[in-house]
């Protein structure tokens, strides 16, 4: 657009009058402009998503941020203020921050809170959102799967995903914001690109979730199999563990009006492709499952092929039996021998698990190969091929199996007895050495048998025998005592009364803390469960710690196991309950279809609607003992009743350690701290020992109401110490206790020495000599020779030089 000098110039030459329309034109449009309010990107800041033109966000640590087009619909244009009020109803309602000029100011990182402002009012229509800037980073492969802070091998494709809060604040505005990696390989070499020159780097931002490479962004929109390996990142050149940072420029730069951040470090390890397969059991019987595993690229594919007929592959996840995968990823049809392949893909950890039915299998011995895909393109590739790793694994004959579906029954109950006998025509089975059943096998070589009407037996141990014998019942004979070989399997069952049984974990429990409840409750499937406050009905609910109408029991039915009839429940302990002895009571309903209790005529799960109604628990408060008497008068005391009760009691009070009394030690003893207290097992409580010295504080874990920790008196000084134990909840106790001189060792008696006065001298007798003459004298006494310089010699130069020594240091 021309100047005005220029449109002066030009109509210099005759145009005056088109000069003046165009300047009124243009005088129009410019007032029109200023009549008119507009919106644009501004500099850090973005309307805050789902609240219109209104509501804008700036970021905590961001400069040179300018709102002032956006603070022009109200009026308030640049080099003006305005004041950012907390919103009413928010948790900063009633802070404020100025913002001097709305074309320039600065967000400090910290100061200012985050959330929801008004501009000049705490209900302005006008509104500012303060965020605090985060970033993070998880690292992908190309199909997806997270592997930040796993292996990968070399070559396998990845993208970075960066996840902030201010990328589409800071990239909707003039200019896109800048993020990058900071890359550091094995060697703390930083790193700007990868191994084919994808860079770390994206300065056109401009959304809140960043992909790196810029050239995967568009891949992650396809499909996984369309997805073009080269358009990711891939690394291949060093091997180790890679550090990757997410950041923004520092020094901070315009494009991201200053702001500095980075993302914690997440690493990648690059490994060379191992690859490898095994078995879990290298021998199994016939009609067993073989358990392949193994290792390779992550969330890669791999061919699996078994010899001979060792058996067939199951479909499972991740494992396409009577598939390949070619060269280019295509899953493709086995023509011939289907069962004896499959195509497997390793998870995100580079394993995977295959699984091989062995049925109809002969014995015998058979190996497991496995395939890279790289080299396969036709399915003849796979037989010739030449593989990454192999495992054998055997074959055998079945024996009998014998099994029950549990241990424990109560009369009454079913024993169902199956087991296995492929190489038999019949089974003979006995129980309590009766012979009971003979049994045909099926098919598929198994066998069942339910042994029925147990209430006919008494308690107690009962064992099950069976036999493989292929040939007919009548070459034994039909009693036991026919039978003349072992039995090939036996297995003991327990036939027992309906019972119940119960107990507490603890006795005695600190406010705040947890206990268990637990038992057994033979012949039923669900278990009613009360806790009653000391207060009674009228107290708080153990759980809650408050109260929640009459009555107020804290009331829960818990499952019985259908296999050992063991249950338990855990019962958390309020810290605002009432202190005192709480009563627990577990009821279970006698035998019964469906299984109620007499008094109520009620089930498990209808017995606390029904039992408040019976005896109309919500109109008044009951005792401990009152309430129990009702219970029991619904229950076990209730004419002809078979119910089962069990009450017992926990004491809940507020916390406390105790330390026993401490006995004194001398200095290098070991100082034992023992203790009792009543928080929940595990529950740490740190023990300290100060006195001339502290000695290093040790922490003590509470169990079964004990606590114990030893000290090392090594290093201390002798004195009194006190000795603290504090359980981190305010509850602490203390003792004193004497460390005490270390007592000497007593000094041992010296060992005799040879010394020069008490050693005898030689004796007076001349020393023989050899004589100069070849021959000695035949002469029975040797020729004496002079006698040789003896010890009073010796003592007589050492008294000398000592003499002489001190003459030496007195003078000097």
């Amino acid at each position: 657009m021309k100047n005005g000098r220029e449109v002066m110039k030009g109509e210099m030459e005759g145009k005056w009058k088109i000069a003046g329309t165009t300047v009124a034109m243009i005088a129009a449009v410019s007032v029109l402009a200023l009549m008119i309010p507009m919106v644009s990107a501004g500099s850090g800041y973005s309307p805050y998503p789902g609240k219109g033109n209104n509501t804008i966000t700036i970021i905590m640590g961001t400069k040179d941020v300018d709102i002032s087009q956006w603070t022009s619909q109200f009026g308030v244009g640049p080099g003006q203020s305005i004041l950012l009020v907390g919103y009413k109803g928010t948790d900063i309602e009633g802070e404020s921050h100025r913002i001097d000029d709305v074309s320039d100011f600065d967000v400090p990182s910290t100061g200012w809170s985050k959330g929801l402002y008004g501009v000049n009012s705490s209900d302005s229509p006008w509104k500012v959102y303060v965020e605090k800037p985060t970033i993070s980073v998880k690292i992908k492969l190309i199909d997806d799967t997270d592997v930040t802070g796993k292996v990968i091998v070399e070559n396998q494709p990845f993208y970075v995903e960066v996840t902030t809060n201010f990328g589409s604040v800071l990239g909707k505005d003039e200019d896109n914001a800048i993020v990058k990696l900071d890359v550091k390989n094995p060697r703390g070499t930083t790193i700007v690109e990868d191994d084919y020159g994808l860079s770390f780097k994206r300065d056109d931002v401009d959304t809140d979730v960043i992909i790196f490479p810029k050239e995967a962004e568009e891949e992650l929109g396809k499909p996984v199999n369309q997805r073009n390996p080269s358009k990711f990142y891939r690394l291949y050149d060093v091997k180790g563990e890679y550090h990757i940072v997410a950041k923004t420029p520092s020094p901070g730069v315009e494009e991201n009006n200053k702001l500095e951040i980075s993302s914690d470090e997440v690493t990648l390890e690059i490994s060379t492709e191992r690859v490898s397969i095994d078995v879990e059991e290298a021998e199994v019987m016939k009609g067993e499952t073989v358990i392949v595993t193994g290792t390779g690229a992550s969330k890669t594919w791999y061919n699996l092929m078994i010899s001979g007929d060792g058996g067939s592959f199951k479909k499972t996840k991740d494992v396409e039996p009577g598939k390949y995968v070619d060269k280019y990823g295509n899953l493709k049809d086995v023509s011939e021998d289907k069962e004896r392949y499959a195509a497997v893909k390793t998870d995100g950890s580079g394993k995977f698990r295959a699984e091989i039915d062995t049925t109809g299998v002969e014995t015998g011995s058979y190996t497991i190969y496995i395939f890279k895909t790289d080299e396969i393109e036709t399915e003849e590739d796979l037989r010739i091929g030449e593989e990454e790793d192999k495992v054998e694994y055997r074959v055998t004959e079945i024996t009998v199996t014998l099994e029950t579906d549990k241990t424990v029954y109560v009369l009454g109950e079913d024993v169902k007895i199956s087991g296995e006998a492929p190489t038999a025509d019949y089974v003979i089975i006995a129980i309590d050495e009766k012979v009971v059943k003979y049994e045909p096998v099926k098919a598929d070589g198994t066998y069942e048998y339910t042994w029925t009407k147990t209430e006919e037996k008494i308690p107690g141990s009962y064992k099950i025998e069976v036999w493989n014998y292929p040939e007919t019942w009548n070459i034994w004979g039909s009693s036991y005592e026919d039978i003349t070989e072992s039995p090939d399997a036996t297995v003991t069952i327990y036939l027992k009364e309906p019972s119940l049984s119960a107990n507490v974990s603890r006795t005695e429990v600190a406010l705040g803390d947890e206990f268990w409840i637990k038992g057994e409750a033979l012949g039923a499937d669900n278990v009613n469960i009360l806790v009653v406050s000391p207060k009674g009905t009228g107290g708080t609910v153990i759980d809650t710690g408050t109260k929640v109408g009459l009555p107020s029991v804290y009331h829960r039915v818990v499952s019985v196991s259908t296999i050992d009839y063991t249950f338990e429940h855990k019962v958390s302990v309020d810290e605002d309950s009432d202190s005192g002895t709480y009563l627990v009571i577990v009821l279970a309903p006698g035998p019964g279809t469906p299984p109620k209790y007499d008094g109520i005529d009620a089930t498990v799960g209808e017995f606390w609607d029904a039992l408040v109604d019976w005896y109309g628990l919500d109109a008044s408060s009951k005792t401990q003992d009152a309430f129990l008497d009702i219970v029991m008068d619904a229950t076990v005391n209730a004419a002809g009743s078979n119910d089962f009760i069990w009450t017992g009691y926990v004491k809940c009070e507020e916390g406390y350690v105790k330390l026993t009394e401490l006995k004194s030690v001398a200095k290098g003893e070991p100082l034992v701290v023992n203790g009792t207290t009543n928080r929940k097992d595990g529950h740490p409580i740190v023990i300290t020992v100060k006195g001339p010295v502290e000695l290093p504080a040790q922490t003590a874990y509470a169990e079964n109401g004990k606590f114990s920790a030893t000290f090392d008196t090594s290093d201390a000084v002798p004195g009194t110490y006190t000795v603290m134990a504090d359980d981190g909840d305010g509850h602490v106790d203390e003792k004193t206790v004497e460390i005490l001189a270390a007592v000497p060792s007593p000094t041992p008696s010296p060992s005799p020495t040879v010394s020069p006065t008490p050693t005898p001298t030689p004796s007076p007798t001349p020393t023989p000599t050899v004589s100069p003459v070849a021959t000695p004298t035949p002469s029975p006494t040797p020729t004496p020779s002079p006698t040789p310089p003896g010890f009073e010699a010796i003592f007589a130069v050492a008294g000398l030089l000592a003499v002489a020594y001190f003459v030496l240091r007195r003078r000097k």
